[in-house]
């Protein structure tokens, strides 16, 4: 496994990864503090996201076969506000009470550890993942 340096443009889409359209073929959720995603991308390689520190999580409706549409991750501190539910805060708390009662865990999740990442993984069929973790290692194989 090759490790990748990875970064993210001005909207917070996840750069590094080659993601896009690439499909999930493993998911790991490990004593409740890491996440390990791997996809098979389009031209046949294996990407691991490997979400450490884990802290809080949404993992929506994960079908066989999902398709990544696009991954984003941003600093606990910098999520930009949207009124789609699969953005930001909103992947992370869908299904849950409205957004006037998560502003309070949202505050608690910043103030617990202003270094966290949150990253958004949406799919094709409409739905996404959510995870707020202290780092992420991406790997190819």
């Amino acid at each position: 496994m090759r490790e990748i340096a990875w970064g993210n443009d001005d909207d917070g889409m996840l750069l590094g990864a080659r993601a896009h359209d690439a499909r999930l073929i493993s998911l790991d959720f490990v004593n409740h503090r890491q996440l390990l995603l791997t996809l098979r991308r389009a031209d046949g390689t294996e990407v691991k996201l490997s979400y450490e520190g884990v802290q809080e999580i949404s993992l929506g409706q994960i079908w066989d076969d999902s398709i990544v549409n696009a991954i984003f991750i941003w600093s606990v501190e910098n999520v930009p506000s949207s009124q789609s539910v699969d953005a930001g805060w909103n992947a992370l708390f869908q299904g849950r009470a409205g957004l006037q009662y998560f502003k309070e865990d949202i505050r608690k999740i910043i103030d617990r550890d202003r270094s966290q990442f949150l990253s958004v993984i949406g799919f094709v069929h409409g739905t996404s993942t959510a995870v707020v973790c202290k780092t992420l290692r991406i790997a190819e194989a």
